[in-house]
């Protein structure tokens, strides 16, 4: 791979030729325009800054790992494969995992809210994003870090994993019960099982994802239930009784 100094610009076998704006981190650009593995890989090995961050005409600032983890969840819809190995590649290079980044579309989360979302949304195309998001919170990703999509409606990764295991994703259980054992020993679990997070017009808590698959029968759906009103501190505002309050 070569790359002309005074007009930047480089080709891997089977891509395109990208041309680099002068005012671009050059690992970024390549990594959210391109997100080879052939490319991003030798970009690494070059010593590459994998915690370069890029800003776009419009202010919008993100780093290689934040599109990595966003061509998880969408790989299925572009032509952008490979996010999943990129995204790991980054994390072993010791990539920012808390690196918040946002878009033109809206978006603004960390890599972690990303990758859960994978799970619950990809049936076909979560395949990996679980082990991803365990990797994630190994290397110390914040597991409370909400994110909002385009129109600004807010959620948690926990809401995500929870809603993954309504509808029945692989990983999603094993992913929740991963968060929720982070919650509990941060002491954050109260705050994070009770926030209400918003898709497409279904407002809720995890708990109600879990009820959701009690009902439907969905494996999981009874472990995840017993999880969060067991292990976490829910509180109860049922006006006929006393504020209750139960913990593990």
């Amino acid at each position: 791979m070569q790359v002309d100094p005074i007009n930047p610009t480089l080709k891997a076998p089977g891509s395109k030729r990208l041309k680099l704006r002068n005012d671009e981190p050059f690992s970024n650009f390549a990594f959210k325009i391109s997100l080879r593995r052939y490319i991003a890989a030798k970009l690494v090995e070059q010593g590459a800054d994998v915690n370069a961050v890029g800003t776009d005409q419009n202010g919008y600032k993100s780093t290689p790992l934040w599109w990595a983890a966003k061509a998880v969840f969408e790989w299925r819809y572009s032509r952008w494969a490979g996010g999943l190995q990129l995204a790991t590649l980054l994390v072993e290079k010791c990539a920012d995992v808390n690196a918040a980044g946002s878009d033109g579309a809206g978006y603004k989360s960390t890599p972690l809210w990303w990758v859960v979302r994978a799970v619950a949304r990809c049936q076909d195309g979560s395949a990996g994003a679980a082990e991803l998001a365990t990797l994630l919170v190994g290397a110390g990703a914040d597991v409370t870090a909400a994110g909002s999509d385009g129109d600004g409606r807010e959620s948690t990764p926990l809401w995500w994993a929870a809603k993954a295991v309504a509808h029945d994703r692989a990983g999603g259980l094993e992913l929740s019960t991963l968060l929720v054992e982070k919650l509990v020993e941060q002491g954050r679990s109260g705050t994070v099982v009770n926030t209400v997070g918003t898709d497409f017009g279904v407002s809720c808590t995890p708990l109600r994802w879990a009820a959701m698959a009690v009902w439907r029968g969905t494996a999981g759906g009874m472990q995840l239930a017993t999880l969060l009103v067991g292990r976490c501190r829910l509180t109860l505002s049922n006006p006929r009784c006393k504020r209750l309050e139960l913990s593990a």
